[in-house]
């Protein structure tokens, strides 16, 4: 999961969401990148979620179903710690993380896809049984995600 965020935070209503500002950065935590899909664990519970970006602050958002299901309620403090979901660029083998990082467009490609997807792309890497077949999935992997193709 790489760098985690752990503070404790007051659950706010703004405009018509429950949100807990983050007290850091998440440029600074996580590095530079389109969206930041984090889990952990929020009052104890476990958490996933994406950080929303809102009047200039980074919030996580913590919606109805998820506060009734965690016992927890708008103005209460909570210990909060999140990182980045898996697999994040740092979680991959360095082989593939190396292709990735030598393109940019990749890169971003990468870093801006859901979990989901990334999933699926390091599970297409790892499941070759040859190092030439995996040497050949990576490079198709680096030039899909050139091409904006999210798997």
């Amino acid at each position: 999961m790489g760098a985690t965020m752990r503070f404790d935070g007051r659950i706010e209503r703004v405009g018509a969401r429950a949100l807990i500002a983050l007290p850091e950065e998440p440029r600074e935590v996580w590095g530079d990148r389109p969206r930041y899909d984090v889990a952990g664990s929020v009052g104890g519970k476990p958490y996933r979620g994406r950080v929303v970006f809102l009047d200039g602050r980074a919030w996580l958002p913590t919606g109805p179903a998820f506060l009734r299901d965690a016992g927890l309620a708008l103005g209460q403090t909570v210990s909060v710690e999140v990182g980045l979901e898996w697999p994040s660029l740092e979680d991959l083998e360095p082989d593939f993380r190396a292709a990735i990082e030598a393109s940019p467009a990749a890169r971003a490609a990468f870093e801006g896809m859901n979990t989901f997807c990334r999933r699926n792309w390091v599970r297409y890497v790892a499941e070759a049984k040859r190092p030439e077949t995996r040497a050949r999935r990576i490079a198709e992997a680096v030039q899909r995600l050139e091409e904006g193709d999210a798997g």
